[in-house]
């Protein structure tokens, strides 16, 4: 036993703070009744010196007022527990007093996500995990839009795998994945001392959704623009779109464009019918796939009617030229109720501006007569459809050709008879001048002499002979004369007739202008 003076006491020993987090600095403070040197203090850990711990020191400064204090610079897991302080006088060398002291270490929550972000094909899977650091080792959850995650579900599933005493690592795994997967999870850990939170995002990548917009224009009648938008991108930029359309008279459908950037919101079509109703589908792609075809019915206003784009000479005469045409494919939304025709001379001028009034609409072959034309004369014929709008565009340029009529003689016909007294030598000359009417072409001039020579023969008899002779001169020549060498003593006379496309018109007369006789040179009868 120890007298009241002798007798040592441990007023205190605290630990500030009594709870930390790992490698966070401790003091340990024990307060005796009894300040040095009348005593020694020391502390114990689990049966050993606590000063042997690493980082560890003794803070002696108010030892001589009784206050001995155990500073734990880093103190871990290893270091949590009880440890004693321990207090002996120095006359007292068998007694010792203790106080213990409970020191809690732990671990913050940490979390650790591989990938921020996850993306995963539709229909496909997905795996999302944390990595949990933590000691007392945490609990984890799983979720979604702030709700817990419904653990029922079956195609999900949630998992915690204790890596060692201080790691836990949990996943989240989710089967046939759905576009309600998309979003944000947050994966939750917590323990006794602290909690945290980490989040990651999972992109379901799908086959993108596209749809027509109110803003699609008809730009005229045979034209409009297509605006659309991406409803739903499917987590994925959109590369391209395809366009397809048909129309309310062909069941076929026609490509339009099959690579359309994905950039792209809208699209103008051109050289579609008047008077129709368009179907147009559009399908959008991704990496993911190709989205549903969606549709959009635009009817087209009624126009003037196309250009009459058949049209033929189907007869002539040298008066009369008979064109024929076809009705238009189609009537651009609205009927053709007739046809204008122009003839023209191909200088230009109108030769005759008609209108053909439709009795059977639905006809589809039409002609029309022009009368009293020149014979051997081309004439250009155009014609133009026109209904309650208005009329189309003319037709093509067409030449008809009248066939030629029976051309008028050449005029001022002269023959004359010549001797040149150098080469001794007898010819006649035949000279004209164009027809007044050659009622088409001149091809060329038909000249005709007639010669009659009488003479006495060996045997002394009288002998009258006739001969004719024709010559062909070419048009082309631009030669309005004849001339040729010809017998002494002969009498001459010219016939002429114009050729054209007919044949030879008639002969002019024979009259003093057209006869001559040779100078005689030899013996007459």
């Amino acid at each position: 036993m120890c007298s009241l003076r002798a007798c040592v006491s441990i007023l205190e020993h605290i630990v500030e703070p009594p709870v930390v987090s790992n490698c966070s600095t401790v003091t340990l403070t024990c307060r005796v009744d009894t300040g040095a040197p009348n005593v020694e203090v020391w502390w114990t850990f689990r049966g050993e010196n606590a000063s042997k711990l690493p980082d560890t020191t003794i803070v002696t400064d108010n030892a001589d007022k009784g206050e001995w204090q155990l500073e734990l610079k880093c103190p871990t897991l290893e270091h949590k527990g009880t440890y004693a302080c321990n207090a002996q006088g120095r006359n007292e060398s068998e007694v010792v007093y203790r106080k213990e002291a409970l020191l809690k270490i732990y671990v913050p929550v940490t979390i650790e996500v591989r990938h921020n972000s996850t993306a995963q094909k539709i229909d496909g899977k997905a795996n999302l995990t944390c990595l949990v650091t933590a000691n007392p080792l945490p609990s984890v959850d799983w979720l979604k839009d702030d709700e817990l995650i419904n653990a029922s579900i079956a195609r999900l599933q949630m998992n915690t795998e204790e890596i060692d005493d201080v790691t836990v690592l949990a996943s989240l795994h989710i089967e046939n994945l759905e576009r309600e997967d998309n979003g944000t999870y947050i994966c939750q850990a917590s323990n006794e001392f602290n909690n945290a939170t980490a989040a990651q995002d999972l992109l379901v990548e799908e086959a993108p959704e596209v749809e027509f917009t109110n803003a699609t224009t008809v730009e005229d009648s045979s034209s409009v623009t297509l605006h659309w938008r991406v409803k739903y991108n499917g987590n994925l930029p959109v590369t391209r779109f395809q366009l397809y359309r048909d129309s309310s008279v062909d069941e076929t459908t026609i490509e339009v464009d099959s690579d359309i950037q994905g950039n792209i919101t809208k699209y103008t079509i051109s050289s579609l019918l008047p008077g129709l109703t368009y179907s147009f589908h559009l399908a959008a792609f991704n990496e993911a796939g190709e989205s549903d075809f969606v549709y959009l019915n635009v009817s087209m206003p009624a126009d003037v009617p196309p250009k009459v784009s058949w049209v033929h000479v189907l007869a002539s005469t040298n008066e009369t030229l008979l064109f024929g045409w076809r009705r238009p494919n189609h009537d651009n939304g609205a009927n053709i109720t007739h046809y204008t025709v122009q003839l023209h001379r191909q200088n230009g001028s109108l030769f005759a501006a008609n209108t053909m009034v439709i009795n059977a609409p639905g006809r589809n072959n039409h002609m029309y007569i022009f009368v009293g034309l020149n014979p051997g004369e081309t004439y250009i014929f155009q014609v133009q459809a026109c209904n309650a709008l208005g009329c189309g565009n003319w037709s093509e340029p067409l030449e008809g050709t009248t066939s030629d009529g029976i051309p008028d003689p050449p005029r001022d016909v002269v023959l004359t008879c010549d001797h040149d007294d150098e080469r001794n030598a007898d010819s006649i000359s035949v000279s004209w001048e164009e027809p007044v009417n050659a009622r088409g072409t001149i091809l060329s001039y038909n000249v005709t002499i007639n010669t009659r020579a009488q003479y006495r023969n060996d045997n002394g008899q009288v002998v009258d002979e006739k001969g004719s002779k024709i010559e062909i001169i070419d048009a082309k020549m631009n030669a309005f004369s004849y001339k040729t060498d010809v017998l002494p003593n002969t009498e001459f006379t010219a016939q002429m007739c114009t050729i054209n496309r007919s044949g030879c018109g008639p002969l002019t007369n024979i009259t003093l202008n057209t006869q001559c006789k040779s100078p005689s040179n030899g013996v007459a009868f």
